[in-house]
């Protein structure tokens, strides 16, 4: 199936992307994929091979960036050097489409190799790149690709699908609630719209998501995170949840490739069963809509060309930027506002 950039499925991943013929590649990444080298499964212990003293923490990515990158550890700087060297090779791979690699993707017909050869900026998100961590990769990137394309650094790096899925609402709104259901945290934030413009996200604090192996009790641990975010809304008429989420999304069905789309055995239509569940909760009318995270993300920057926004946390995700006419304008004071308790 050739490339749609504004509605991706499972195929556009460019986790499962193989390494074998960027200039640089080490010999023990050969053949292995983006998501081997980069995921944060593989990061993680990486950091804690090096730093055990970390291994106790949730997540040890932070205390990575405060206590060691800070202060220049050699080691620390390696493990930051490694994952810049590895998104360099990935890009370079992504960029060239050389013949083994197109061999090794055999998902992809040439639009998907025709539409990165067209990319010409990377834009940056994603918990990792929200750190110290991240800008040491970019430095070590950019200078191992040698002009081969611009990177930069999203403003709100960690943020970006939830600006995205605000972007979505309707006219009709005046606000909004998103959420990013990702693979680490949920972060959750009210939108506020003026003169049809997104003007302000008030974020609140991340939920981080326990190991939950039952289907209903991943549902329920998402509910209760909306409801409990929602339920002092005061007004009585429809509340819109603009939803990102880590797996693919098609008209409402989850593809299945991802821990998510183990929701899809609750019904078809996954923002209608979500829909009808924190109505009942809350004893008001509820539309929820969810969206693909790397498409969300993209979202965020809408209108841009020749542009990939990629997102570095749990895992990579990509989307590609829309055209704007169907999204909230941004308005140049747009800003972020953080609630440290809730």
């Amino acid at each position: 199936m050739p490339l749609d950039p504004y509605n991706l499925t499972p195929n556009a991943s460019i986790n499962r992307v193989k390494l074998l013929s960027a200039p640089g590649l080490p010999d023990a990444w050969r053949g292995k994929t983006a998501y081997q080298i980069m995921g944060r499964e593989n990061l993680v212990k990486r950091i804690t091979e090096s730093f055990p003293e970390l291994a106790a923490l949730p997540d040890p990515v932070p205390a990575f960036n405060e206590q060691y990158l800070a202060k220049e550890n050699q080691t620390a700087l390696a493990i930051a050097g490694e994952m810049g060297t590895a998104f360099g090779c990935l890009l370079w791979t992504l960029k060239h489409g050389a013949e083994p690699d197109r061999v090794a993707r055999p998902e992809w017909d040439d639009t998907y190799w025709a539409h990165w050869g067209s990319i010409q900026h990377i834009i940056l998100g994603g918990g990792i790149m929200a750190g110290l961590l991240g800008k040491h990769m970019l430095a070590k990137t950019t200078d191992m690709l040698n002009g081969l394309m611009s990177l930069t650094i999203a403003d709100y790096p960690a943020a970006l699908p939830l600006i995205g899925a605000a972007r979505m609402a309707t006219q009709a709104n005046e606000s909004a609630w998103v959420y990013d259901f990702g693979g680490t945290n949920i972060k959750r934030a009210h939108a506020i719209y003026a003169n049809r413009e997104l003007t302000n996200l008030e974020q609140l604090p991340s939920i981080l998501i326990p190991v939950l192996d039952e289907v209903n009790s991943l549902f329920n641990f998402m509910i209760q995170a909306i409801v409990a975010t929602i339920s002092n809304s005061s007004s009585n008429e429809t509340l819109f949840i603009n939803a990102s989420i880590a797996n693919y999304v098609q008209n409402c069905h989850l593809a299945p490739d991802n821990p998510y789309s183990r929701l899809n055995v609750l019904g078809e239509n996954i923002c209608q069963f979500f829909s009808e569940a924190v109505g009942q909760k809350l004893g008001k009318p509820i539309n929820t809509t969810f969206v693909h995270d790397g498409t969300a993300a993209a979202k965020a920057y809408a209108g841009v060309s020749n542009t990939a926004v990629i997102t570095i946390g749990t895992a990579l995700g990509i989307g590609f930027p829309p055209p704007h006419q169907s999204l909230r304008p941004l308005s140049e004071n747009f800003s972020i506002t953080y609630q440290t308790t809730f």
